[in-house]
């Protein structure tokens, strides 16, 4: 069949050339050699046999082992380790603050120089701040004796610090004016120095303090019900219970505040027996601006004696 193909489609039909034969190794297995019969596989034992190896072992070197299988081990779950930590922490720091209270003693503090009554406390400062900085900000103010930033015992400042002015005044003028400064682009906060002025007075680590309120959760505010009016909007008589404008704002027939009967005129005027519906702005009943009746009673095409749908007139807004 090749016989017929050309010869430019009898080089695609060429065998390759054979592959170059590798010199064995020595690790190699001899595909001659008969298969090796394969390793017996022990079947599955118990740990019954170790556990008594053991025994023997403890009992050789001198060790108690009667009862030592009746020892149970429990596994406590993650949420029981999780509420074991968290009361473990919580005696913890009850005990540092019990200890903490009985050393606490701020008359005594070594640190704490000067009047604490001339002494302004600052805090939420920047932890780069130096003294340097706050002389320049609070020296205008007043003359300062002293400045200290407190630090804790690595030396990184805590971000709170002391500013002892020679004259009480120029602390308080201070104590008002700096409320809310920026300090390298933060907000700080002042207050007077209470630990060597109020008595019995703690820091927040001890349980007292001022701070932590946007911590603390807010009671929701309980919502104030508006006062019922005897009458209100829509009920009878309009804009004011029983009578409408029957009678105007007060009193009875009266206008607003105006005597029991009587106003600006007598019987008459833009609304016959009434003004608005009766009763006028502080005249009678029956009275308006003046002149004589013009109709029937009720004012502008009103029923008669009942206002805006009131019954005969007694009262004002809540008038009954």
């Amino acid at each position: 069949m090749s016989g017929y193909l050309p010869p430019n489609l009898l080089r695609l039909f060429v065998p390759r050339p054979e592959l170059p034969k590798a010199v064995p190794l020595a690790t190699d297995k001899d595909p001659a050699l008969p298969p090796k019969e394969s390793k017996r596989i022990r079947p599955l034992e118990g740990v019954a046999s170790y556990l008594e190896r053991a025994r023997q072992d403890a009992a050789d070197k001198g060790e108690a082992t009667e009862g030592a299988e009746d020892e149970q081990v429990f596994t406590l779950a993650e949420s029981v380790k999780k509420e074991l930590k968290k009361e473990s922490r919580r005696k913890r720091h009850e005990e540092n603050r019990r200890r903490g209270e009985s050393e606490f003693d701020p008359a005594k503090d070594p640190n704490a120089a000067g009047d604490p009554f001339t002494t302004l406390f600052l805090a939420r400062l920047p932890y780069d701040l130096t003294e340097r900085d706050l002389a320049r900000e609070f020296d205008a103010y007043g003359p300062i004796e002293k400045i200290r930033i407190v630090k804790d015992k690595e030396g990184k400042p805590r971000g709170y610090a002391f500013i002892v002015y020679e004259r009480e005044r120029d602390m308080r003028t201070a104590y008002k004016e700096a409320e809310g400064m920026k300090l390298n682009g933060r907000r700080i906060m002042v207050d007077v120095e209470r630990g060597r002025t109020v008595k019995d007075w703690k820091p927040m680590r001890l349980g007292g303090g001022l701070g932590g309120s946007s911590r603390k959760k807010k009671e929701p505010q309980a919502v104030v019900e508006a006062p019922a009016f005897g009458g209100g909007f829509g009920m009878r008589g309009g804009f004011g219970g029983r009578g409408g404008f029957r009678g105007g704002f007060g009193g009875r027939g009266g206008g607003f505040g105006g005597p029991p009967r009587g106003g600006f005129a007598p019987r008459g005027g833009f609304a016959p027996r009434g003004g608005f519906g009766g009763g006028g702005f502080g005249g009678p009943p029956g009275g308006g601006y003046g002149g004589a009746p013009s109709g029937p009673g009720g004012g502008f095409g009103g029923p008669p004696r009942g206002g805006f749908g009131g019954p005969p007139g007694r009262g004002g807004y809540g008038g009954g």
